[in-house]
């Protein structure tokens, strides 16, 4: 059996819109992360958010669930400006294109990507899980 890498990747094939969306998280860490995938989004959200607690006293919420989708309908491009914490992840409404790729404030979450004049789209919380990706998928020598 193949060994799974944890974290996320989400590619956006330029030529026929095809993408892919891979999700391996941590059963430990499961209160932290989030995934959904539906006709209208994708999103992800991946790490820990410090003041995930005052947030949810903030909106009245309960679930890291309800305060994505609240703070989505708020604005959509900044919904995640207000997470403390290492953290990292994507967001893509289907219905618009609007594709929104973030990590933490300080930088040290930061995700992988590579747009190109093709058209393609590939994003990765983890280096290792890149690579494999441009390779394999998209037919990239990565160097």
């Amino acid at each position: 059996m193949e060994k799974q890498t944890i974290g996320w990747m989400f590619m956006l094939s330029g030529k026929n819109g095809i993408v892919r969306v891979k999700v391996n998280f941590d059963d430990r860490f499961k209160d932290d992360t989030f995934y959904c995938d539906n006709e209208k989004i994708t999103i992800v959200s991946d790490g820990v958010i410090l003041n995930k607690s005052e947030l949810f006293a903030k909106y009245k919420v309960t679930t890291l669930e309800d305060l994505l989708f609240l703070l989505l309908k708020k604005d959509e491009f900044t919904f995640f400006k207000e997470f403390i914490g290492p953290f990292n992840g994507f967001y893509r409404n289907k219905e618009t294109g609007v594709l929104i790729v973030w990590g933490n404030q300080t930088g040290d979450s930061a995700p992988f990507y590579y747009v190109g004049v093709d058209g393609n789209v590939v994003v990765s919380n983890k280096f290792g899980n890149y690579i494999p990706l441009c390779t394999k998928i998209l037919g990239y020598i990565v160097t």
